[in-house]
């Protein structure tokens, strides 16, 4: 099920960086207090075939990114105003 024997999460984050740099969302981050969330909802999928948490997460994770962008672009445009 898993193409490669080590790498398939990195592998993965890193396509999903990628699709969505290509739609103009920010890359998604996983905190380390994050990995244990994370790797349950994958398991979940993985084991039962239910993708409801591991989307779930993903929609989250992508909406942190987007509040991050925008909190750093307010910042900037504070800095410029200066």
């Amino acid at each position: 099920m898993q193409p490669f024997i080590d790498g398939n999460k990195r592998t993965f984050r890193a396509l999903l960086n990628l699709l969505l740099k290509k739609i103009k969302i920010p890359p998604i981050n996983i905190e380390i207090e994050e990995t244990s969330i994370y790797k349950d909802a994958l398991l979940e999928a993985i084991i039962r075939n239910d993708y409801s948490r591991i989307i779930n997460f993903y929609y989250y994770k992508i909406c942190d990114a987007i509040i991050t962008l925008d909190i750093e672009n307010l910042t900037e445009l504070e800095d410029l105003k200066r």
